[in-house]
């Protein structure tokens, strides 16, 4: 059995760094906010991931190796089933 560790980060526990928010402060109190926002958009990105996961999907990277039995089935194509992130 291939044990795989998990960590999820939770938006609560995420905090900007002080130069996003300089940044962001000097975007909404500057004559063209519409624009230097999106100058912080392009240089932060425009979404904020709300949860973070870590480890889960190296796990079906283990298992498709370990299962594997020569390294033609590894380069070759596998239906690895479901799409994992949809769970996300």
């Amino acid at each position: 059995m291939i044990k795989c560790e998990q960590y999820v980060i939770s938006l609560n526990s995420i905090k900007p760094s002080e130069e996003f928010k300089q940044a962001a402060e000097k975007a909404i109190e500057s004559m063209t906010p519409f624009t230097d926002l999106q100058n912080l958009f392009d240089e932060y990105g425009q979404f904020f991931p709300t949860r973070i996961v870590l480890g889960k999907l190296y796990r079906h990277t283990l298992l498709i190796a370990y299962l594997a039995k020569d390294s033609e089935t590894l380069v070759g194509k596998k239906d690895l089933g479901a799409n994992p992130l949809e769970s996300l």
